[in-house]
This record gives structure tokens, C-alpha cells and sequence, in this order.
């Protein structure tokens, strides 16, 4: 083998070397995706549920079952001096739960008695110390 074949031979090698690898990152990749997905189905029909499924959020923009709840819930229980709703709000925005859901949680939480509502523009206050304990059901439903 001439010199110049050598050398052909090499770079042709180098640049397959270059694909391949290149290649073989993006199925990685792919690979974990899959991963990740196959293990998100088979919690599903386990009906286990992972360490932070409470604060994941599913696909889309939706909240896992009870999350909004428990979410407005422990944000009042943290002010004992109460909030208002626009407080509830704003103190959630990072959360990226919506105005609606969050009025709807905090009726839910004053119909069953978990939190108080001094008429309109008051606040909303934690009814009672038992309810510190409450947890959303373990349901993943729509």
C-alpha cells in the first residue's frame, strides 16, 4: 500500500469514526427518552407512583389529581394571618397553575370545611390544625 492510499485510508476511517459516533450519541439519546416514557407507563399500570410525582407535571398543562389543591392548601396553612385570593395567585405564579383553578381549589377547600372565607375581598384562612395533615387521594385520572 502506497503512501497516499495509507493516507486516504485513515481519513476515510478518521471521518467514519466522526459519523458513527455522532450517530451513535443521537440514539443514546433517543434511547433515554424512551426510557423515561417506558418507565412513566409502567408507574401507570403499577399504580406506584415516583418520589416527586406531586410536583411533576403531566403532559401538556395539566396537574396531577389533587396537586392544585394541596398546593392552594399548604400555601393558606403557611399564612396564618390569611390571603386574599389575588395573594393565593400571585404566590402560585411560579407553579404555573392558572387563576380559574386556583378559585376553583379554594371553593372546593372552603366547601369541605378546610379553609374560612370572611366574605367577599377577605381572606382565606386555615379552618383548623387537623387539616395540616390532609393529602390529595393517590388517583392519576382526568
Amino acid at each position: 500500500m502506497s503512501q497516499s492510499e495509507q493516507i486516504d485510508a485513515e481519513v476515510t476511517l478518521k471521518e467514519e469514526q466522526e459519523r458513527l459516533t455522532a450517530r451513535k450519541q443521537v440514539l443514546q439519546t433517543e434511547l433515554a427518552q424512551i426510557d423515561q416514557k417506558l418507565d412513566r407507563i409502567n408507574r401507570y399500570f403499577s399504580g406506584t407512583t415516583g418520589p416527586t410525582q406531586i410536583t411533576r407535571h403531566l403532559q401538556g398543562e395539566g396537574h396531577l389529581r389533587g396537586f392544585i389543591q394541596a398546593t392552594v392548601l399548604k400555601t393558606v396553612s403557611g399564612h396564618p394571618q390569611g390571603l386574599t385570593s389575588r395573594e393565593v395567585t400571585e404566590l402560585l405564579k411560579p407553579d404555573n397553575i392558572s387563576q380559574k383553578s386556583i378559585y376553583n381549589a379554594l371553593g372546593t377547600l372552603v366547601f369541605t370545611k378546610k379553609v374560612t372565607f370572611q366574605g367577599r375581598g377577605g381572606k382565606y384562612r386555615l379552618a383548623s390544625a387537623e387539616t395540616l395533615s390532609w393529602t390529595p387521594k393517590n388517583e392519576t385520572g382526568g
